[in-house]
């Protein structure tokens, strides 16, 4: 049995999927107890990928969103989505120059969820994230070049320009006597 809502097809597993980790997320009020009761009588066993969030389907994924828009609110389904599905534009990234060097720039995001969003966008300017250990910080050094600060806004980058500066002509020919 499928059903459809607003171009996606649900199966009941999905369903089930993500109504299991909703109850397992909020467990302690008597909706969530209610449905782990359901769950047992209709003798439900997850998967082991389907008792976290990032092992479920993108649909049972989907249905878990809506689940929590449902009963706790818009502002946690954001959450929710910004945690399981990071998006571009979730983070702001702070570029700032090197010290040692005007034409290295260290980008920084500072967010709750940094490595998922890390995970989900990958690179920038051809540089990977990389953790520090630190929950909720990712950083990644980047060579200058003229247009990078308008590519990363192209690309739907949201930029902290504040400790950031073109390298002037003095800082890019000494970058290229030091690569010879």
């Amino acid at each position: 049995m499928q059903r459809h809502t607003q171009g996606m097809m649900f199966n009941r597993f999905d369903v089930l999927a993500a109504y299991n980790v909703y109850s397992i997320l909020f467990a302690g009020d008597r909706y969530t107890s209610a449905i782990q009761a359901r769950l047992a009588r209709i003798d439900y066993k997850p998967s082991r990928s389907e008792e976290t969030l990032e092992g479920l389907s993108d649909e049972a994924q989907e249905i878990f969103i809506l689940l929590v828009s449902r009963e706790q609110g818009d502002e946690a389904a954001d959450r929710a989505r910004r945690e399981i599905r990071p998006e571009v534009s979730d983070v702001v990234i702070k570029l700032t120059n090197s010290d040692d060097d005007a034409t290295m720039i260290f980008a920084e995001v500072k967010y709750e969820f940094a490595e998922q969003w890390a995970d989900a966008t990958g690179s920038i300017a051809g540089g990977t994230w990389e953790g520090t250990g630190e929950p909720g910080f990712v950083y990644d050094l980047v060579c200058w070049h003229p247009a990078l600060v308008d590519e990363l806004v192209a690309e739907g980058y949201r930029l902290d320009l504040s400790e950031y500066s073109d390298p002037d002509a003095e800082d890019i020919a000494r970058a290229i006597a030091a690569a010879e």
